[in-house]
């Protein structure tokens, strides 16, 4: 996902459209937060930052959980994918597949 530009990483804050409730995945509609992801079978939320490298290019202006965007990039995550920004940050509600990709 693309990064609110910053001074720094430290910086970085979540965009306004990000209000989207339960911020549902681009690809196949289920729930990336926390509130949905377990009613979704995520197992858990979704939501996490990747570098820009690895974020598909194409004018994709909102989320992807982890299965979708591994189909979109063609490859599993790995842990050097995800810069270290708050997102990223452990969290016990993320699901198991994002915590397995984080390498946490």
């Amino acid at each position: 996902m693309t990064q609110t530009p910053g001074p720094d990483p430290g910086d970085w804050r979540p965009p306004p459209h990000w209000q989207i409730p339960g911020l549902p995945c681009h690809d196949c509609g289920r729930r990336t937060t926390a509130d949905g992801g377990l009613a979704d079978g995520l197992g858990g939320r979704e939501f996490y930052v990747v570098h820009d490298d690895v974020w598909p290019i194409g004018g994709l202006d909102g989320f992807l959980c982890v299965e979708c965007l591994e189909c979109r990039i063609g490859r599993r995550l790995v842990p050097g994918d995800f810069p270290d920004v708050p997102a990223n940050a452990p969290n016990p509600a993320d699901s198991p597949r994002l915590r397995a990709a984080k390498g946490r």
